[in-house]
């Protein structure tokens, strides 16, 4: 342990175990240091290196063999996805296999041929995705101040959501400009129809996507 005085009488301390080994101990390193952030939708994909010195006192990183895991820091909140690579050296855990918010601990244990290990970890945060919002047929049209207007946001969608599931997302419209209509019940749904006439001007048509948890 070792403890730190400052100029005004304060003290911290720390510590740090050390097992000693007999003999050379395989080297291990996760590539991409120890703090990494992902995205449930995008999965994630992370890679190991090591060496072990041979009898010859030469570098190994053949006959080598790497085993991971992966725990939850609150088991009871996240769900632990199995390891989908077909490299040991590298863990994959495909999208949507992990949870977000969520917090995890990445382990890899290395152990060469005369039996000696030696591991490292990585903290990994899975963190939500921005939701996607869309309005159909782009940022600008003309319209006639005679037709029906319709402003389709439906396209919106959450990448934390599974392709093809339902996605539970809430619409807010609103709209800015001289003689904009009331829009009552239909500024929450993801197609906003204006039945006409509409006075000649300019109109902002605003849409704010939301999901329950809320993002």
């Amino acid at each position: 342990a070792v403890t730190f005085e400052n100029y005004l009488g304060g003290f911290g301390s720390g510590a740090y175990a050390v097992t000693i080994a007999e003999g050379a101990i395989p080297s291990v390193n996760i590539v991409g240091g120890r703090e990494r952030t992902a995205g449930r939708s995008e999965g994630l994909r992370v890679s190991a290196t090591a060496e072990a010195a041979t009898a010859c006192g030469d570098l190994d990183t053949a006959k080598l063999d790497f085993s991971w895991s992966l725990v939850a820091s609150d088991p009871t909140d996240a769900t632990v996805a199995e390891d989908a690579s077909m490299d040991q050296r590298v863990f994959e855990a495909l999208p949507y296999s992990l949870d977000a918010p969520a917090s995890y601990v990445l382990r890899v244990v290395v152990t060469d041929a005369a039996g000696q290990s030696n591991a490292a970890e990585a903290t990994v945060t899975v963190v939500p995705a921005q939701l996607v919002a869309l309005i159909s047929g782009g940022s600008a049209r003309v319209a006639s101040t005679n037709a029906a207007l319709v402003v389709d946001a439906s396209e919106s969608y959450d990448p934390e959501t599974l392709p093809g599931d339902e996605s539970a997302l809430d619409f807010a419209w609103t709209c800015t400009g001289n003689g904009c209509p009331s829009l009552g019940s239909l500024a929450s749904e993801p197609t906003l129809t204006v039945a006409g006439p509409l006075e000649p001007g300019a109109y902002a048509f605003d849409v704010v996507v939301s999901a329950r948890d809320d993002r």
